[in-house]
């Protein structure tokens, strides 16, 4: 993106009950093309759009791994597995788990 922002929304107006309607014309969706990724993005819009989209959002995956964050070579390195064991065990992570349950 021009301004090297990750995602943008664009926002139509509200509806008549005040909640915000985003208009799936409107949406870049811009991922790499690492399926965990792809994933993440498809949960994003089935949250947006619980009832499913109007139209089709294509998520667009070519040329991103230039200027998005790679995917980590190798994977399960003990190091990586560390790392998320101590993210996954942070007192607001598990408090929100605590919440879902």
């Amino acid at each position: 993106l021009e301004d090297n922002t990750v995602w943008r929304l664009s926002i139509s107006g509200t509806d008549e009950h005040g909640k915000l309607q985003i208009q799936p014309s409107h949406i870049k969706i811009y991922s790499t093309d690492f399926e965990r990724t792809i994933l993440s993005v498809q949960g994003l819009l089935v949250g947006i759009f619980p009832d499913g989209p109007l139209e089709t959002i294509t998520i667009d995956c070519r040329h991103t791994t230039s200027w998005m964050i790679p995917d980590p070579q190798p994977r399960r390195t003990h190091e990586q597995e560390a790392l998320e064991m101590e993210l996954a065990n942070r007192p607001h992570v598990l408090e929100r788990e605590g919440e879902m349950r």
